[in-house]
């Protein structure tokens, strides 16, 4: 029963950027490896899906620098600790699932980030066709939610933490 569940029902809408960020290490290796597989050479705009505590946003700021660079996340708590830097990324709440935008968007990046939705292939081409011409979609998306470590966890929570 529960191997059934999709990982978006155990997704909570309350982040602690402080945990988050202890994990930063590991965390961001394989969102700079995503990054530097990017070969667009001026995109204008840029979004960065799922941006936690805005530190791959503020590196494409850098990088890209006459770019208008967006961080959107669902998450006050996360978006308010990306705000503590200083950078020209525009911060932006907002829920992956139901967003959208006006303008052609060059390269919209995700790293660990689209995997908690449902109905990817609903995702995936709305998301497509809100790119510019010669736009980038850039996803990293870990596949760790069958591995025997993830079943576990989801069985402790499941049975509240006691050893049956």
């Amino acid at each position: 029963m529960l191997e059934k569940l999709h990982q978006a029902t155990f997704a909570d809408t309350t982040w602690n950027p402080e945990q988050y960020l202890k994990f930063s290490n590991q965390r961001i290796r394989p969102a700079l490896e995503l990054l530097e597989r990017i070969q667009l050479k001026s995109p204008q705009v840029i979004y960065d899906l799922g941006c936690g505590s805005g530190d791959l946003a503020r590196i494409m700021s850098e990088r890209w620098s006459s770019a208008k660079v967006y961080g959107l996340d669902s998450s006050d708590e996360m978006l308010k600790k990306a705000a503590t830097e200083k950078s020209s990324v525009k911060w932006v709440k907002h829920d992956i699932s139901n967003w959208s935008v006006n303008e052609p968007i060059d390269l919209i990046y995700s790293n660990s980030t689209l995997q908690w939705l449902n109905q990817h292939n609903q995702v995936f081409p709305k998301l497509l066709s809100m790119l510019s011409k010669g736009g980038c979609l850039a996803v990293q998306m870990p596949l760790s939610w069958g591995m025997p470590s993830h079943h576990l966890m989801r069985e402790t929570l499941a049975n509240g933490g006691i050893n049956q």
